[in-house]
């Protein structure tokens, strides 16, 4: 509710800047889980994963997510195959992402996959906690133009290793 308020109040982009989109980057089976528990903050990622063509799976929280990911792998499904990337808040009920990044890191089924820690928090602490949990990067939260930056260089980095 906060953080609705506050976009309301002080405003921001919903998306990236057009000039900042390269076109041609996604293909038709990229796409991207979207991990928070804010309805607004899921919302504002999908749209820039949209700038670029991505498709998003979109869930509430930490443990949400890691059932999802269980269930793929059950059924035979590599998960950095299958996502892109994902895309965690940090600060979730249930399991937050730094436990989440730790379940995934340590998963050999699913260490692979590029994951983002995407959050209101800053600071030494944080960077230092992406890096203890595995977390391949950290976005301040809500930098729409960051955010496509980061999608597209691991768009280029995925479609890179796949191909060859």
């Amino acid at each position: 509710m906060l953080k609705k308020v506050m976009k309301e109040v002080i405003g921001s982009r919903e998306q990236a800047k057009e000039e900042l989109v390269e076109a041609g980057l996604s293909q038709a089976e990229d796409r991207v889980l979207v991990v928070d528990d804010s309805l607004v903050a899921r919302n504002q990622v999908k749209k820039v994963c949209e700038q670029v063509g991505l498709e998003c799976e979109l869930r509430k929280d930490g443990l949400d997510a890691w059932e999802h990911l269980q269930e793929l792998v059950e059924q035979g499904i590599d998960i950095s195959e299958h996502y892109t990337m994902i895309i965690s808040d940090v600060e979730m009920p249930r399991m937050d992402g730094y436990t989440l990044a730790t379940k995934i890191k340590n998963d050999p089924l699913m260490k692979d996959v590029y994951l983002v820690l995407h959050t209101s928090l800053s600071g030494v602490f944080n960077s230092s906690m992406v890096e203890k949990v595995g977390a391949d990067e950290f976005l301040a939260k809500f930098e729409p133009d960051e955010l496509i930056k980061t999608i597209q260089n691991q768009l280029k980095r995925y479609h890179a290793k796949y191909e060859s």
